[in-house]
């Protein structure tokens, strides 16, 4: 009886024992397993870091920075004069080309577009500007859309790839100049056309000054009184002129040398060659007859327009009308259709009074323009055909203006260059520019986290294998 209890009790204490972690022996083992868990962690370590070599090659490397876009428009996605601008225009393939050239890299094709597919640049949206735009959302008012600060370009290429790594630093730093030099030829430098007025007038003749000068002048204008738009307060350090000031020197330059230029020239009908001028005003007349033809051919039919919609001929300019009687229920609101008809008729009658206008006026400025020419060329083949004595005084006068003429001019330009190469240098100094140095991502970053999981898995397979009790001893 007490034999048969006492195995009662083996069995309960077995049983209650296998309820129960024994924490003291498992401490026991880890602590003990500390030697075989190192060894396994450095195994470790140097089986992942091999393998990360081994593949190292084959990886790819990022070269980044950070660019800044700061120009007046930039963040409304136009440039400075108003075309569309993208961020995107910094990596496009002139760019490129011209990067890859100043810094003498393989320039075929092939490695052009590999250069291209690797280059990446988008925008870098802070945290604050999240911030606002949920707490707009939460508002329920409508979200502006955000404009990046900042833009983060990247050249991500494979580590083998034949460009080290300051070569991929030196590219993406000439990619950014060519851009930024592309920039400042567009915007930051006076147009090329100002002062190439002495060649022109060099090899043109005198029947074509005005021609000439008045497109000179308009140019000049309208490049200034856009600028004045912009920059109304701005005042040259150098030349002391603001761009108001500039307008004004232009219209100086036409009243005084431009028209007495025109004027000698106009009072002796002068000109290097006659016979050759008379030969362009007779094809000057010739176009202005073709165009005066096509233009009296679009009147007359603006005019047949105009007496159809004055006499309310609806068959011609309105439509035909339905004579189908609609039945209107009471719910639904009853237009009169006399004055729907009233209404169709005035507009159509409006609008073809401004059609009829102005194809009147374009008409008779051509018959103007015409009549001008005739008269110059009498004027011309009278002086060809008699030879008057003060041709030659005219000539000698004319002459002196045209030189008096392009100084000044050249004065004007040289102002004008001046002023706007100040005012460019104030306003696209940091148009374009870096906010952060460019970088290769670190091979020893990269080394970190396969080195790191070499070590936990090591050692934890170490662990692991001890507290399974197998240990792993060198043999003697």
């Amino acid at each position: 009886m007490n034999r048969h209890n006492n195995t009662d009790v083996n069995i309960n204490e077995h049983i209650n024992n296998s309820d129960y972690i024994d924490l003291k022996a498992i401490t026991s083992k880890l602590f003990l397993s500390i030697p075989q868990a190192l060894a396994f962690s450095l195994i470790g370590l140097v089986i992942f870091s091999v393998i990360f070599l081994g593949y190292t090659n084959f990886s790819r490397v990022s070269t980044t920075t950070r660019i800044v876009f700061s120009f007046k428009g930039s963040s409304n996605g136009i440039y400075p004069d108003k075309s569309k601008f993208s961020y995107q225009d910094l990596i496009t393939s002139d760019v490129i080309y011209i990067a890859l050239k100043s810094e003498q890299f393989n320039m075929t094709e092939d490695f052009q577009n590999k250069i291209k597919e690797s280059l990446s640049i988008e925008g870098i949206i802070t945290p604050e500007q999240i911030k606002s735009r949920d707490r707009l959302i939460a508002l329920g008012q409508n979200i502006p859309i955000i404009i990046p600060d900042e833009y983060n370009l990247t050249l991500n290429l494979p580590r083998n790839f034949p460009l080290s790594l300051d070569q991929r630093k030196h590219l993406l730093n000439s990619i950014v100049n060519s851009y930024k030099t592309k920039f400042e030829r567009t915007y930051a430098v006076p147009p090329i056309a100002l002062g190439n007025l002495s060649e022109t007038l060099k090899s043109a003749d005198y029947d074509d000054f005005e021609r000439i000068l008045a497109d000179n002048s308009f140019r000049i204008e309208s490049y200034l009184i856009d600028l004045n738009k912009d920059a109304g307060t701005f005042r040259s350090a150098r030349t002391k002129l603001s761009f108001g000031d500039l307008i004004n020197e232009n219209k100086d330059f036409n009243q005084i040398y431009r028209n007495k230029t025109l004027g000698l020239i106009h009072e002796g009908n002068l000109a290097r060659d006659r016979k050759s001028a008379l030969i362009k005003l007779d094809y000057q007349i010739y176009e202005l007859s073709n165009l005066e033809q096509l233009q009296a051919e679009e009147e007359l039919t603006a005019r047949e327009f105009l007496n159809d919609a004055a006499n309310h001929n609806s068959n011609y300019i309105l439509g035909v009308k339905s004579q189908i009687v609609e039945n209107h229920s009471s719910n639904n609101p009853i237009l009169d259709q006399g004055l729907i008809d009233s209404i169709i008729a005035n507009d159509t009658y409006s609008y073809m009074i401004k059609k009829a206008l102005e194809a009147s006026l374009k008409l008779k400025g051509t018959r103007v323009e015409k009549n001008i020419i005739i008269q110059k060329r009498k004027e011309m083949d009278s002086a060809l055909k008699s030879i008057y004595t003060e041709d030659i005084e005219l000539n000698t006068k004319a002459a002196k203006s045209i030189k008096e003429l392009l100084k000044a001019y050249d004065i004007l330009v040289s102002d004008i260059k001046d002023t706007y190469t100040d005012y460019a240098a104030q306003e696209y100094s940091d148009a374009v520019r870096l906010s952060a140095p460019i970088e290769n991502a670190s091979f020893w970053n990269a080394l970190l986290l396969p080195a790191l999981a070499g070590l936990i898995i090591g050692g934890c397979l170490g662990m692991g294998l001890s507290l399974l009790d197998i240990k792993i001893r060198l043999a003697k």
